[in-house]
């Protein structure tokens, strides 16, 4: 299963919670270089998003997350 989407830093839910694994890329889009992670927890529901210094809504990124 593919899912994917956009957010603020922050926690991220997933749509349709995974049921054995799953594996995330981030990619912050912008003109000026932000950091984008995935913070892991090993949660099949959702991880926690970081970009840059987490302080405005300008730090966003989009991620992709395949599993099963």
């Amino acid at each position: 299963m593919e899912q994917w989407g956009a957010n603020l830093h922050g926690w991220v839910i997933f749509p349709i919670p995974f049921s054995q694994f799953r594996r995330l890329v981030t990619n912050h889009q912008g003109i000026v270089f932000m950091d984008s992670k995935a913070v892991e927890s090993h949660s099949l529901s959702g991880f926690t998003l970081d970009v840059r210094n987490n302080n405005d809504s300008s730090e966003d990124a989009q991620w992709i997350a395949i599993g099963c």
